[in-house]
């Protein structure tokens, strides 16, 4: 977990993009996101192969949650949400943009709804553009942080390969040298194996939640020192085992195009929440008031319509829900993989490259029969690896 003030070092970087939509493009911009879910399958960017999670939202100003005294959202442009979490360099991530065809002509037409979008070429303003508009995360998760959206896919395919050789062994005990040439086809096979399909639909929860007038700030900056100072302590999502990623990102104004001096800002300030879980988005959010109530109310207690007179996991996700949108283009690497099941790969294979690198060639039968019952002791009640 980490942010603009987090120490922690992880193998994915989070970014969080908002953008200005006039509004006579913001209809068309919705039109043309519901197209790209309903026919594109985002194949391009699942060949990258560094993309954990992507999602694209256009959110109306008209839209957004607006209680008690708080002003409305009624002049000015709209927001456009992009929010990912990535591999590797952000220089490299953004070039991608621009240099691969497909995706280009992709970025080309998402982004073109925004006011004075330069486009992916030249790559120099593209930067540009994207940079400015980046908000910075107050708090970020990862429930695999040091893991690679390759590594993910080698360690789900090491999972199968070893489930499919453990489930195809012969009735008769084989010999030595026989066993051995199992071993060693099951090594040489498994960069060959098929990523599993899962059955765990995944969730995208994006919320806008208002915390004060924008011409007010104690609010904000208590809010944002708060968040700050959790970034670097224990995960706090850590105890809600279906979150893959979340982050939490103060939003205190929507920066308006280089050179638009008329541009409306937003008339409050809000924190926006972005999670992208396992299953159903209430169960996570009881789960998360259940195991920490203080911190729910450290972050959501002060913002404007926070019910503070009432405590409870169902008053805490009824205020959520007034403040959710649906996503508009979610993309996940592994859409039907669960966190368990991720994590679970990830150390199962861990122990099996540790064993082979031990072993220096193929382990008798009997040394392989303790590492099977190593396997059923410690991942026993995974069901989704089957041991």
């Amino acid at each position: 977990m980490t942010g603009s003030g987090g120490v922690r070092k992880m193998r994915s970087a989070p970014l969080t993009v908002i953008t200005p939509v006039p509004k006579a493009k913001s209809f068309p911009a919705r039109l043309f996101l519901a197209y790209m879910r309903r026919f594109s399958i985002l194949q391009e960017v699942r060949d990258l192969k560094f993309i954990h999670f992507a999602r694209w939202q256009r959110i109306t100003r008209s839209s957004l949650p607006t209680f008690k005294d708080q002003p409305a959202e009624e002049d000015g442009d709209d927001l456009f949400v992009f929010s990912t979490n990535f591999n590797g360099p952000w220089n490299q991530y953004i070039d991608t943009f621009s240099r691969v065809d497909q995706i280009r002509k992709g970025i080309k037409w998402l982004w073109w709804f925004s006011d004075r979008f330069p486009g992916p070429v030249p790559i120099r303003n593209f930067k540009s553009y994207i940079n400015y508009h980046t908000y910075d995360e107050q708090l970020y998760y990862d429930a695999y942080p040091d893991a690679t959206v390759r590594d993910i896919a080698a360690a789900l395919s090491v999972a199968e390969g070893l489930r499919q050789f453990i489930e195809s062994r012969p009735a008769a005990a084989p010999s030595e040298q026989q066993f051995a040439d199992r071993y060693l086809a099951f090594l040489q096979g498994m960069a060959n194996t098929a990523v599993p399909e899962g059955s765990d639909d995944q969730s995208f929860l994006t919320a806008m939640c208002p915390i004060e007038p924008a011409a007010s700030g104690a609010v904000t900056r208590r809010i944002r020192r708060y968040l700050e100072g959790r970034s670097s302590e224990p995960d706090i999502f850590a105890d809600c085992p279906m979150v893959h990623m979340a982050r939490l990102v103060v939003v205190d104004d929507l920066r308006p195009a280089l050179g638009n001096s008329t541009a409306e800002s937003l008339s409050s300030r809000y924190l926006l929440f972005i999670v992208e879980l396992d299953g159903n988005i209430d169960d996570f959010l009881d789960r998360l008031y259940d195991v920490a109530p203080d911190f729910v109310h450290a972050v959501w207690g002060d913002c404007v319509g926070f019910p503070t007179d009432r405590k409870g996991p169902v008053f805490f996700r009824r205020y959520i829900e007034s403040c959710s949108f649906k996503p508009n283009l979610p993309f996940a690497a592994f859409p039907k993989v669960s966190v368990s099941t991720i994590t679970s790969a990830l150390e199962l294979r861990d122990d099996l490259m540790n064993k082979v690198e031990e072993w220096c060639g193929p382990p008798s039968r009997d040394a392989w029969s303790d590492f099977e019952a190593s396997l059923c002791n410690q991942y026993a009640g995974g069901g989704a690896r089957g041991y």
